[in-house]
């Protein structure tokens, strides 16, 4: 993932995954992140959900697959951010 000046990144990023369908997930993060650096992280999103759909919709990123795998999505992310990245499911 290749991030702005670190200075525009926050200490650590955590990445919210709610349900919202059957088989819909709406993603967020925390902190919200500026524009540029969002953006880089929609698209390390859409290329770490491998076998999923995801969509950026009215500013907001939706995922839909069959049981996508957010442990390997993390560790994908992870390994590309040179900030800690945690998930939160709810």
């Amino acid at each position: 993932m290749i991030f702005l000046p670190r200075a525009s990144l926050p200490p650590k990023l955590q990445i919210i995954v709610r349900k919202v369908g059957e088989k819909d997930y709406e993603i967020t993060t925390e902190p919200k992140l500026e524009p540029m650096v969002f953006a880089t992280f929609v698209v390390t999103f859409k290329q770490c959900a491998k076998n999923c759909i995801v969509k950026l919709s009215g500013g907001k990123l939706n995922l839909s697959g069959e049981t996508p795998d957010f442990n390997a999505i993390l560790a994908c992310i992870s390994s590309q951010s040179p900030i800690p990245v945690e998930l939160q499911i709810t």
